[in-house]
């Protein structure tokens, strides 16, 4: 009598540990797909953001877009144009300058540069994930 008493003891709190931890299972489930979809929702709403940049598109957002492509373009061309006007080679000397002062500029102010960059050219969804990445690794203890 007293090993049947134990038997449906232990048959009991294996019952009881089986099911607390389906339920420990099927909550961090939960909680990792309420995870994904807020993801997804919020991946959403910063594409749809990103799509309304595109079609309203300002004279200030071609200003910095010229701003950002010129020193690309001048780059590119003036070992081009050292072919037909030979003072061109300072072109590339005087944007590398330029690159170089930059560099020097406080964290803050590139900073600053990035965001008006990702908001004016629609950049959201990838503003989103590195946050949500950057958020990861300082949950991890990065």
């Amino acid at each position: 009598m007293g090993a049947t008493v134990i038997a449906s003891l232990l048959g009991g709190a294996l019952s009881w540990w089986r099911e607390r931890s389906q339920h420990k299972a099927k909550l961090k489930e939960i909680d990792q797909q309420a995870q994904i979809n807020q993801r997804q929702a919020r991946a959403e709403a910063a594409g749809k953001l990103d799509h309304q940049s595109r079609d309203n598109i300002t004279w200030e957002d071609g200003y910095l877009i010229l701003l950002f492509t010129l020193p690309l373009l001048l780059l590119f061309f003036a070992p081009l144009l050292t072919l037909i006007w030979p003072e061109a080679g300072q072109i590339t000397q005087a944007v590398m300058s330029g690159f170089e002062a930059l560099k020097a500029t406080p964290v803050a102010y590139q900073g600053a540069i990035g965001l008006i960059f990702v908001y004016v050219f629609g950049f959201r969804r990838l503003l989103h994930r590195v946050l949500d990445n950057w958020a990861g690794w300082k949950k991890r203890g990065g």
